[in-house]
């Protein structure tokens, strides 16, 4: 919301497929009552996928230093 100077922050907010996550931001009336997972894949699955895509990212940061 700052970035198009809007007067107020939103309801809710969603984000996705960024680093291969993805959520939502919520005022306090529109969370829900009890804890819900969107996606149930494994854990290590993604901290894999994670190291992966840092890995590729800090190749790529280094071959543009050159």
């Amino acid at each position: 919301h700052e970035h198009f100077n809007l007067p107020e922050s939103p309801d809710i907010v969603t984000f996705s497929k960024k680093f291969q996550t993805g959520g939502y931001f919520a005022k306090s009336e529109f969370q829900p009552k009890q804890v819900f997972v969107f996606n149930t894949l494994i854990e290590s699955m993604f901290l894999f996928f994670y190291s992966l895509i840092v890995s590729l990212i800090h190749g790529w940061v280094n071959q543009q230093k050159c």
